[in-house]
């Protein structure tokens, strides 16, 4: 099977993966049950995992290589410093769409309510008196327009995670780089849907918002695809590394402190992380 083949069906499972699990919240499944909570808990565990092989195994050490090539003679770790650019663009964007999207609430809402990134309030992304899995949350009853500011954010965020599928070369690891993607981006839609079907919206309205969410993944591998064919390779190694940037931003900021450590599965929850790395190491022998 050829590559560019790979990359088209990886383009369409990431965008039926977002659909399906986004859409149920929407449609069918209002509220999370406890029992729920744990599965998509343990599950982000696993995709943490996933994404942390990705990044040492594959992304960090091919934009290396591709960057290398470039500057052959370079002391400067130019892969490094783009991959750290990655991080803290992605940091920038969230961050500002969150202080955007941030609005008074009550002690009582509070409690309901889930936010993107960790705050002063509490030691992860989730409340400390209750276990969940991360969330991009919807806050309060902001207005539409700091809403799809939010989605920007998040849709910036799922561009680049495609650039890593759509610039990879070779297709035992653009399929590795799928499973990552898809687990990490299902988990989100489901809950970005959660606090969608929240809002004072349509049912339209949030089915809008979900598709541009789920398209956006997708649009990032294309792009890459028409860049991949007319190589440049320091274009190619700068997005790579951009893109790997992006992996680190998930496991450290986004999944690692959504995990609440400290709780009494904490070992269990860093055992099952443990395995998703190690199936990352089991694919890396996979012909």
């Amino acid at each position: 099977m050829d590559i560019l083949v790979v990359k088209i069906i990886a383009l369409f499972t990431l965008c039926l993966l977002s659909l399906l699990a986004g859409s149920l919240p929407l449609l069918c499944l209002r509220r999370r049950s406890p029992r729920l909570k744990t599965l998509l808990l343990f599950c982000n565990c696993f995709s943490g995992g996933i994404f942390l092989g990705s990044f040492l195994l594959h992304l960090l050490p091919e934009s290396q290589e591709k960057l290398k090539d470039v500057f052959p003679d370079e002391d400067f770790p130019v892969s490094e410093a783009l991959v750290a650019a990655g991080f803290f663009l992605i940091l920038l964007i969230e961050c500002t769409a969150l202080a955007c999207y941030q609005t008074e609430h009550t002690s009582s809402q509070h409690n309901e309510r889930s936010s993107l990134l960790c705050n002063e309030n509490s030691s992860a992304v989730i409340e400390p008196a209750e276990e969940d899995v991360h969330e991009h949350g919807i806050i309060g009853d902001s207005s539409i327009l700091r809403t799809v500011f939010f989605l920007l954010a998040l849709s910036i965020h799922s561009l680049f995670e495609g650039f890593a599928i759509g610039l990879e070369t070779s297709k035992k690891e653009a399929l590795q780089l799928l499973l990552a993607i898809g687990i990490h981006k299902s988990l989100i839609s489901l809950s970005f849907s959660f606090n969608l079907a929240r809002q004072n919206m349509t049912i339209l309205v949030q089915m809008i918002f979900l598709a541009i969410f789920s398209f956006s993944s997708p649009l990032g591998i294309g792009i890459a695809i028409a860049l991949s064919e007319n190589p440049n390779a320091l274009l190619n190694g700068i997005l790579q590394s951009l893109s790997a940037g992006t992996f680190l931003y998930v496991i450290f900021i986004e999944i690692v402190p959504s995990l609440n450590l400290h709780h009494h599965r904490g070992p269990l929850k860093a055992l099952v992380m443990m395995v998703g790395f190690g199936v990352m190491i089991g694919l890396h022998y996979v012909e």
